[in-house]
């Protein structure tokens, strides 16, 4: 499809990259990937945390979608009206075919200390961004369809206030999961005083309790 026949399409993924914690071992940019993307990309995978993981990350009028799995990391950059499903569609089939293509027999996933030739996965992404790119009906296939559960909770955060802030999204993360504690703590604490307020006013009321 020529440019022109792209821009007609209700959705657009730019560019897609698999990465092992801080490095990127294959990549593929359509002609119309934003510069600065890849740049972009190297401070993102310094902020990422280690844990398995979905986050959409904006910036200027693109998105950063990314999955983390057994501390491989797999991004695609969407234009901001696309939105999550067909970008985290993208990213699952991605995921199966390298897990596909470098695991050894008996391996879920390829062996981290041997990585070596990954690089030539980059047809591959080039195949897959073609086939989502070029396909008007990506966005009612199964496996998309199949995203709407899993990427209706994910927040779009602002990727420069990300690099800004100095900190692992990984420590933001714990530090999420302590506040969540605690409220739930609290609310359970909660409903336990207004029941013992609401017996206490029952027995009040109680003439053999006067």
């Amino acid at each position: 499809l020529s440019v022109t026949q792209y821009n007609t399409m209700p959705h657009f993924i730019f560019a897609g990259y698999v990465a092992h914690e801080n490095q990127i071992l294959a990549q593929s940019e359509t002609p119309r990937t934003p510069k600065g993307v890849a740049n972009m990309l190297q401070q993102l995978l310094a902020k990422l945390p280690r844990h398995d993981s979905k986050m959409s990350y904006a910036h200027d009028d693109e998105v950063f979608h990314v999955e983390v799995q057994n501390l491989f990391v797999f991004v695609c950059v969407a234009d901001n009206a696309t939105g999550p499903r067909v970008p985290f569609a993208f990213l699952n089939e991605l995921r199966e075919n390298f897990y596909k293509k470098y695991s050894k027999p008996g391996q879920s996933y390829p062996d981290p200390d041997n990585l070596k030739g990954c690089s030539d996965f980059k047809p591959g992404i080039t195949k897959l961004l073609k086939y989502y790119n070029e396909n008007p009906e990506a966005d009612l296939i199964g496996k998309v369809k199949d995203q709407v559960a899993e990427v209706t909770g994910i927040m779009v955060e602002n990727i420069d206030k990300l690099i800004q802030r100095g900190e692992r999204i990984e420590d933001l993360h714990d530090r999420t999961e302590v506040l969540a504690e605690q409220s739930k703590t609290f609310r359970s604490q909660a409903r336990t005083l207004k029941r013992r307020q609401r017996c206490f006013g029952l027995c009040t009321c109680c003439p053999c309790c006067k």
